[in-house]
């Protein structure tokens, strides 16, 4: 999509995060949480880093016109230290970042380059939930 989030762990998660031998499940699931995030945000305005400008004709906005978009989102690269998420149709990026006549409609949970605080706290406690699991 052309969009980078680079957002760093919580020091406790990081602390946490160490003592995995494996912290790939660990990135897996809290970007899956992301994604879930970024798809629930369609249909629910509260998850949205800012509200959606109406469409020309002064209906709200969905973007589901298809439903390809919504989608799209998924784990797009996954490493033992990091989790990217994203879209790869074309049109993903001009929705959320805007355009020269396209107002913004943000459905990433991203406000300038960062997760929102909404999101982060979401994300975090699935981080921490895996590693729970991990280390019984």
């Amino acid at each position: 999509m052309g969009l980078t989030v680079t957002d760093n762990l919580s020091p406790g998660l990081a602390r946490a995060a160490a003592k995995c031998r494996n912290t790939r499940p660990v990135m897996e699931a809290m970007g899956s949480e992301f994604c879930s995030i970024t798809k629930r945000a369609f249909t629910n305005p509260q998850l949205r880093p800012l509200p959606w400008a109406n469409k020309r004709d002064g209906t709200p906005a969905t973007l589901r016109k298809s439903g390809a978009l919504w989608q799209s989102i998924r784990i797009t690269d996954l490493t033992q230290t990091s989790v990217t998420g994203g879209s790869d149709r074309p049109y993903a990026a001009i929705h959320q970042l805007g355009g020269d006549k396209m107002p913004m409609r943000p459905y990433f949970p991203i406000l300038n380059g960062k997760l929102t605080p909404e999101a982060k706290r979401l994300i975090e406690k699935v981080g921490f939930e895996k590693i729970k699991i991990l280390l019984k």
